[in-house]
């Protein structure tokens, strides 16, 4: 028995909905997160990419504890995924996501 089959299929947005908000809008980071986040921000850096900088503060670190943390390059991702599905985007990692 597949998931879907198992338990259902929702539209895509409702599914997307919470990581949308959460990139837009922000969220604090969590001590624990903060404290982990700062020892693989040596990691990060070093593997560079485009897409790390969105996991770290203008400055190269971590984002501290209680700090808001936002993605609004991933919420812009999800909500084109939502809006326009795999095809738009024409993105492996958005076809394995709509797969499921």
């Amino acid at each position: 028995m597949t998931f879907t089959a198992h338990y259902g299929v929702l539209p895509v947005l409702q599914v997307l909905q919470p990581a949308i908000e959460l990139g837009e809008g922000g969220f604090p980071v969590s001590p624990i997160t903060a404290y982990y986040w700062g020892r693989g921000a040596k990691l990060l850096k070093d593997q560079g990419g485009s897409g790390i900088k969105a996991l770290l503060q203008p400055d190269g670190n971590a984002p501290k504890a209680g700090q808001l943390q936002k993605n609004p390059h991933l919420a812009a991702t999800f909500r084109s995924l939502a809006e326009h599905g795999a095809e738009e985007g024409n993105s492996q990692h958005a076809h394995a996501m709509l797969s499921c």
